[in-house]
């Protein structure tokens, strides 16, 4: 007879040049083959319409395993098998199935299950019903790659941790954090630390690469902060202070001289923060370092001894003051000098007072001589 395509037999008696492997006929040992080109037969596959003389028994209805990739991008899924009910299935493997970025689990009776029911080479018994197992797959966890901040010469606080992304996974760039630079502003990140202007602004994006990236802090230099230094004549007479000038913190500064400063009477012998201050702080060419604030520095002055030489007095040349020749003036009893009203010629008054004198004995003597002749 024509064997259909689901049937088997039991009990059967069998004779061939060729018996297929020993477990198709463990149950069906009386099967008489009318061809040898049925070699190679597998256990329970259907007997494809090949002629077979039986000499009796009774065809029993077999059911059939079906594989799905469900859901596989590639490969295809092992061929469905038919078994009797009650027979042991031995499950397949995955076959060439492929699922991109995901892992085969094994096999489930629904669909959608996440967990696998059955493994390879896992068994069960055929029940009297076809089966249908779905391929099982599990997303491959992808792989990550790191995104690391970098405080690129600051000098207090920290960027953000690191953070891991997937390749094409959309990055938000942090801030800076609590990171400082001394006298710098954060102007944003660069991959190259030696750029001079940032690549990505915080709040910026860029899609992650397949490969770790690093991100440095971009600074750039405060104008520095400047303070000023003030001079000031406190009390002069005449002549200008010298100018101001402006330092950054840290900053040597060197002392100016009095300039044309002048004080009746005094002389220049310094500069002092407290105007009134007796000596002097700083002297001309003095030096000190520019605090973080504005300095005023005041001129102090030392009264000149009256007995001594005496400049003049530059907003009236008439007073007394050092002789232009170079005479030192002796007190007025012994020789002081005075100029002359009309024409400013020095001369001594010694003579005047010489002359003043005999007049008077003149004077006195004649009077005398009068009074005796009138008594």
């Amino acid at each position: 007879m024509v064997i259909g395509s689901d049937t088997v037999f039991e009990r059967n008696t069998a004779s061939a040049a060729y018996i297929p492997p020993t477990t198709v006929f463990d149950d069906y040992p009386s099967i008489e083959f009318a061809s040898i080109s049925i070699g190679g037969l597998v256990p329970y596959h259907p007997l494809n319409n090949y002629d077979i003389n039986f000499t009796g028994g009774t065809p029993t209805n077999v059911y059939r395993v079906t594989y799905y990739g469900n859901g596989n991008n590639g490969g295809e899924a092992p061929p469905s098998q038919l078994y009797a009910a009650g027979v042991t299935v031995t499950v397949s493997d995955e076959g060439t199935l492929t699922l991109t970025d995901h892992d085969f689990l094994g096999w489930n009776t629904s669909s959608t299950a996440t967990d696998a029911e059955y493994e390879a080479t896992d068994t069960f018994p055929m029940p009297a019903r076809d089966v249908d197992l779905y391929a099982v797959w599990k997303a491959t966890p992808p792989t990550l790659y790191t995104v690391t901040y970098h405080g690129n010469g600051h000098s207090a606080g920290d960027p953000h941790p690191s953070a891991q992304y997937a390749a094409g996974t959309p990055v938000t760039v942090l801030d800076e954090n609590t990171l400082e630079r001394t006298d710098h502003e954060f102007l944003g990140w660069h991959t190259d630390p030696t750029s001079e202007t940032a690549l990505y602004s915080p709040t910026g994006m860029f899609n992650m690469p397949a490969n770790d990236v690093d991100l440095h802090a971009i600074w750039k230099a405060k104008a520095p902060v400047l303070y000023t230094v003030t001079y000031h004549g406190n009390g002069h007479s005449a002549g200008d202070a010298p100018a101001s000038s402006q330092h950054a913190a840290g900053d040597t500064v060197t002392v100016s001289g009095k300039n044309t400063l002048v004080r009746d009477g005094y002389e220049f012998v310094g500069w002092h923060t407290d105007p009134a201050s007796a000596t002097a702080l700083y002297g001309p060419g003095g030096t000190f370092p520019m605090p973080a604030n504005d300095v005023d520095l005041y001129a102090i002055w030392k009264a000149i001894d009256p007995s001594g030489p005496q400049d003049p007095d530059p907003k009236d040349p008439e007073k007394p003051g050092s002789d232009p020749s170079g005479k030192t003036p002796t007190s007025s009893k012994t020789g002081s000098y005075a100029k002359m009203a009309r024409t400013g010629d020095e001369m001594s008054i010694l003579p005047f007072a010489a002359a003043a004198c005999a007049s008077l004995l003149v004077g006195g003597g004649a009077y005398a001589m009068v009074r005796r002749r009138n008594h």
